[in-house]
């Protein structure tokens, strides 16, 4: 019923969506349309042809080929302003951050897990870079790029499918950034941030069992 579903329904849905319709969530299509507005956009389209326009596309067959990450890193300011491709509501990071400080500072939303998330993935995103600066992007970068701010803020923070504890949301927080890296590098599929709430909404109960039950 409302308020006791276990999973994130947004993320079900764009679950469901990715498998029933895999080649129109996944297919890039030039904005030739809007491309005058957009100067970035258009200067790289014979790149976006190749990579479906997202830099965690170019990211991992950098990490294919071991060359290019730091042509992914040089995208920074695009995806900061908006101005590269990807999902409705992650391609601006400054738009992400003003919404986000909007709901911390109106309390709407626990800063742990959005921390958690978002230190966990730095973490993991600078020792790749660390290991490989060639094949691996920055983890600014990372943290600029897909849905890890999006998630962090706004989805893995839904108090229905999210643990109760401070203990739990540090957990939770930290296993959501940490499993989204993993599919970032290692996985065969450019993004994580989907699966890695979805399995950390199924732990969730399991999470606020184990933790000490204290008041956030």
């Amino acid at each position: 019923g409302l308020g006791s579903n276990i999973f994130n329904p947004a993320m079900v849905g764009r679950a469901f969506l990715t498998v029933s319709f895999g080649m129109m969530m996944t297919t890039w299509t030039v904005p030739a349309t809007i491309a005058p507005t957009m100067p970035r956009i258009a200067a790289d389209n014979t790149i976006h042809a190749r990579t479906q326009a997202t830099p965690l596309a170019w990211s991992k067959q950098a990490i294919k080929t071991k060359t290019g990450a730091k042509v992914v890193n040089e995208q920074f300011e695009a995806a900061f302003t908006g101005e590269i491709g990807g999902c409705l509501g992650e391609t601006s990071t400054l738009a992400l951050l003003i919404g986000s400080l909007y709901l911390l500072i109106r309390r709407t939303i626990n800063w742990r897990i959005p921390f958690a998330v978002l230190a966990s993935a730095f973490v993991c995103g600078a020792i790749g870079y660390l290991t490989n600066d060639a094949a691996y992007i920055s983890p600014l970068t990372h943290l600029t790029s897909g849905g890890i701010l999006l998630c962090a803020f706004f989805i893995a923070t839904d108090p229905v499918t999210a643990p109760l504890t401070r203990k739990g949301m540090w957990i939770f927080g930290i296993g959501v950034g940490t499993i989204t890296m993993l599919i970032r590098i290692v996985g065969e599929y450019p993004e994580g941030v989907m699966y890695a709430v979805l399995l950390m909404n199924a732990v969730t109960p399991l999470i606020d069992r184990l933790c000490k039950r204290i008041p956030a």
